[in-house]
């Protein structure tokens, strides 16, 4: 989406602009599938460049490293040793959460709810009506930002005051029709000033197959190492459980030579 290229500029300027490109997206599928599309189940992922912004801060503090960056740094730094108030940054200067709210409370009614800062319902994507963000769950513990680090630096990483610290990589989907079951970042991938976001969902059903598959783990892969999250487990860290890649690599071996030898056995009796 649209990034804030320019200093002393408040970030509406660049909110309005990124709403627009959602818009496309949106009015864009909604063409080419047709009125199924306001139904269909969305999972929507990406860098969004939605940023933090302190509250009443001028253009005069929008400078480099100046009063909005040392705000919202201040603010991540208690949020990593008090969840609330990760929480907090989180629900109140978060951008892209400000517009989502806005729009959940006035997508349903006329224009006339347009506000100056937020405008109008008709210039909002539909999907935010039936998509939630992953970070608005409360059930897992919210990561820190994601944006800006230098490229290269080595853990633990420090925020580059280029920009000010957001949650700018985003993963919105269809609450109704998913659980959410994990959301975390990678904070070993160093190649880019972002941090890359990753979510782990099952989808809903009511048939019985479908809910036993719910039940059974679930693994994925991070860096070197496979995690297995119970799907009702409502913390990540005490729901997971970590396997070294030559843990992993020694399983894999083992189940192959099983597969061999009933395929040798299995051609015997033949």
């Amino acid at each position: 989406m649209y990034g804030t290229n320019k200093y002393n500029t408040l970030e509406n300027k660049f909110d309005v602009m990124r709403r627009k490109q959602l818009k496309t997206i949106n009015d864009t599928f909604a063409l080419s599938i047709g009125p199924q599309f306001a139904k269909s189940i969305k999972i929507i992922m990406g860098d969004f460049n939605f940023r933090c912004e302190a509250l009443g801060v001028t253009v005069e503090d929008k400078d480099r490293g100046g009063k909005d960056f040392e705000t919202i740094s201040a603010m991540v730094k208690e949020g990593k040793k008090n969840q609330m108030k990760m929480r907090e940054l989180y629900r109140k200067h978060d951008r892209l959460r400000l517009w989502m709210d806005w729009f959940k409370k006035n997508g349903s009614k006329p224009d006339a709810s347009a506000s100056e800062e937020f405008g109008s319902p008709s210039d909002y994507p539909h999907f935010f009506t039936s998509c939630e963000d992953v970070f608005a769950s409360e059930n897992i513990s919210l990561v820190s930002p994601t944006f800006t680090y230098s490229v290269g630096d080595k853990e633990p990483r420090s925020y580059n005051e280029k920009r000010t610290p957001s949650w700018t990589d985003r993963v919105l989907y269809s609450q109704n029709e998913f659980v959410l079951n994990a959301v975390g970042k990678s904070s070993s991938v160093v190649c880019s000033d972002h941090e890359p976001v990753f979510a782990l969902f099952t989808r809903r059903s009511n048939s019985i197959k479908d809910r036993d598959r719910r039940q059974s783990r679930l693994e994925f892969y991070q860096d070197d190492k496979q995690i297995w999250i119970s799907p009702n487990a409502s913390n990540l860290e005490r729901s997971k459980r970590e396997v070294s890649a030559k843990e992993r690599m020694d399983r894999e071996a083992k189940n192959r030579e099983l597969v061999q030898a009933r395929a040798r056995e299995r051609s015997t009796r033949g």
